[in-house]
């Protein structure tokens, strides 16, 4: 599974964002702390023909914002 771990400052207009990881595998665990106020999110795309099954645990302070398809 390739993913890719982003955030964009809040109130910018640039279209800045900045990725913390990238990276192809097939697990990965640890923690993350937002650096800036703003929105934080995930891109996956599954480069087999195998169905696959994310599953995202998360604790702390969040909203849910939306997801994009």
């Amino acid at each position: 599974m390739f993913f890719d771990l982003h955030g964009e400052p809040e109130g910018d207009t640039t279209g800045y964002y900045e990725s913390y990881v990238i990276a192809t595998s097939d697990e990965m665990k640890g923690s993350f702390t937002a650096p800036f106020a703003g929105s934080h999110g995930w891109y996956w795309k599954n480069k087999s023909t195998t169905p696959v099954t994310i599953k995202l645990l998360v604790k702390g302070q969040y909203k849910v914002i939306g997801l994009k398809s």
